[in-house]
């Protein structure tokens, strides 16, 4: 797939909306709909970039976030969590944890393109 972005939620309809958006601005994209799934499908291919949500049933986002900043071959990839989970504790948590940015649902389009261009080159 060459170099891509990792979009996780069990949301199909979000991340097939994200999917094709992200494509368009010219980011190679693969959409999972569980940590467990995003766990396998790093383990296939490291992406340059990760988008997850973080409440999914089984591994969610932050047990996710964990297991990549504990692999020394994915601790360096940007992660951004997308979550509905709005308060400013929600949100200071995610930061603190170490997320590289923290997108609260509903959000703009514009602000998450924005926020992925700042980690990720296109092509």
């Amino acid at each position: 797939m060459g170099a891509y972005i990792l979009l996780v939620d069990d949301n199909k309809d979000l991340t097939d909306n994200l999917k094709l958006v992200l494509e368009m601005e010219g980011f190679g994209v693969r959409t999972v709909s569980s940590g467990a799934e995003a766990i396998a499908a790093i383990r296939e291919e490291v992406p340059v970039l990760i988008v997850a949500d973080i409440v999914m049933k089984g591994v969610n986002g932050y047990d996710l976030f964990q297991s990549v900043k504990a692999n020394q071959l994915t601790v360096e990839i940007p992660f951004i969590f997308l979550s509905a989970r709005t308060t400013p504790d929600d949100v200071g948590h995610g930061l603190k944890l170490g997320a590289d940015a923290y997108v609260t649902k509903p959000f703009a389009v514009e602000e998450l393109i924005s926020i992925v261009h700042r980690f990720v080159r296109r092509g």
